[in-house]
């Protein structure tokens, strides 16, 4: 469908210290790209690197990355929904 999946590696080693199992093997059992992304925190990472790239659709379920940025987004309503908007 021409989608790429871009996973952060300070995701993923954010997921490892909470330890995340469930997500980690979800990520290990996939084909994702990763992306090492600069910046002082992960959530600011993620912030400039959707900044620097307003094509993009930035997954998230963090309510401050969503107000931050003005790409599509997408996200899960009422735990059923996948939505962008």
């Amino acid at each position: 469908m021409g989608i790429q999946i871009i996973i952060p590696e300070e995701v993923i080693k954010e997921l490892k210290k909470l330890k995340k199992e469930s997500a980690l093997r979800l990520l290990e059992n996939s084909k994702f790209k990763t992306i090492s992304l600069k910046g002082k925190n992960v959530d600011n990472a993620i912030i400039n690197f959707a900044r620097q790239n307003p094509e993009i659709t930035i997954a998230t379920l963090d309510k401050d990355i969503r107000r931050k940025i003005k790409n599509r987004k997408m996200i899960i309503r009422n735990k059923k929904k996948l939505e962008i908007i």
